[in-house]
């Protein structure tokens, strides 16, 4: 669970990038100092779901989601204001 306790200071929001393949959605975002992983969420119509959390700094999913939000998670468990891209 988180600490906010600990630590008040969000972490840095990732900046985020994704380009759809036919394997699939390749998503990458830039490293916020201090974090090590990564919640990947993804938007299907109206169902938000977790696509992943990970320690690197790209992420493959399958299809293309309507909308994908990056936010970075520090060590107390503590999220950053998510990153999110939308199609248009």
């Amino acid at each position: 669970p988180p600490m906010p306790w600990l630590d008040r200071q969000l972490p840095q929001t990732p900046t985020v990038r994704a380009s759809a393949g036919r394997g699939g959605t390749q998503i990458s975002w830039s490293k916020s100092r201090g974090c090590k992983n990564y919640a990947v969420q993804v938007r299907y119509g109206n169902r938000w779901v977790l696509a992943g959390v990970s320690a690197g700094n790209s992420l493959t999913i399958r299809g293309v989601p309507d909308a994908i939000a990056v936010s970075a998670v520090n060590r107390f468990g503590t999220t950053s204001t998510p990153f999110i891209l939308s199609k248009r």
